[in-house]
């Protein structure tokens, strides 16, 4: 019973702040480009500010971190981008469907939830582990998106008339100016030449940092709209299953099997049993694919995974390896 109870105050706490996100944009307290302005000063202040505090605090440099703890999440999403890419096709007979389940089923909402959810479940040693794997596997996620929606999307989408050379130059360009590899980098660099910062600034970029989950779960309950999903219960029921049960129980029974605990644990569990992104609706509606199913597939995977992550937290709770 102490473990339920473990899991549910770890978990539901954040999905409150999103449904509380979604209630203040019923009643428009906040409208869109509030949630819009919002988004981004998050991710382009707040959330780098986190990454740049949990890396940099005391003691956390980069020879402490194990590389290999990268294995596992950028291997594991490779494998299931790759599966999803064969068999998504075989799932719907649209075109502009088959690219969005690829990357519902492989992306996951990292940002928002995998930080916070991760430290309230491991505690705040996981951050600095996490934070770093972080600023690889999303860029990962960015890329495997890109292709998996040119290769499996509509013949006249907007890529279309791109050329290879051109389509990679933007990917390249969009990792390199990123605000998370960059805080992330910025951040090593100074921990490994162990470089003093003032108090002054330490304490701006905390304060800025300590906002970013508070409001992103905000965000992202102001920008959930529910939609008729009946339509597309095939490509949805593959993808939930696909995304919340199948990958993160294959991936975290490895992980414990290869020996992984606490901490250590702590970025496989983020990246793989946290719903589908957000960003991906973005990532689909400007590409071309179907901005109804990935918006839908964002909903329904959010909404299960209460359940999902629950049982997961659970599961290692009683294991006692979390």
């Amino acid at each position: 019973m102490d473990n339920f109870l473990f899991a549910i105050n770890a978990v539901v706490p954040l999905f409150l702040i999103v449904a509380v996100g979604y209630f203040i944009r019923a009643i428009r307290l906040v409208d869109d480009h509030f949630l819009e302005m919002a988004n981004q000063f998050c991710f382009k202040v707040a959330l780098p500010c986190l990454l740049f505090k949990n890396i940099y605090a005391p003691g956390a440099t980069l020879g402490e971190f194990d590389p290999g703890l990268m294995v596992l999440p950028v291997a594991g999403t490779l494998a299931a981008a790759l599966l999803a890419w064969v068999l998504a096709p075989w799932m719907v007979r649209e075109r502009a469907q088959a690219g969005v389940v690829v990357q519902g089923t492989f992306r996951s909402n990292f940002v928002l939830f995998g930080l916070p959810l991760v430290v309230n479940v491991f505690g705040p040693e996981a951050a600095t582990p996490t934070s770093i794997v972080m600023a690889v596997v999303v860029p990962l996620f960015n890329v495997l998106s890109v292709i998996a929606l040119t290769t499996l999307g509509p013949q006249d989408g907007p890529l279309a008339t791109q050329s290879r050379s051109a389509a990679l130059k933007g990917m390249l360009w969009s990792i390199a100016k990123n605000p998370f590899i960059i805080a992330v980098v910025i951040a090593v660099l100074f921990s490994m030449i162990r470089l003093p910062l003032p108090g002054v600034v330490t304490r701006v970029i905390s304060d800025l940092g300590q906002i970013a989950t508070p409001l992103m779960l905000v965000v992202l309950g102001g920008q959930f709209k529910f939609q008729k999903v009946t339509a597309n219960r095939k490509p949805l029921v593959f993808t939930t299953l696909s995304k919340l049960v199948v990958l993160p129980g294959m991936m975290i029974a490895a992980a414990v099997l290869a020996g992984y605990r606490g901490a250590q644990l702590a970025p496989v569990f983020g990246v793989f049993a946290t719903p589908t992104a957000i960003a991906s609706l973005v990532m689909a509606n400007s590409m071309g694919g179907d901005g109804d199913l990935a918006g839908q597939i964002i909903l329904v995977t959010t909404l299960f995974s209460v359940v999902t992550i629950v049982g997961f937290v659970f599961a290692l709770r009683v294991l006692g390896v979390a």
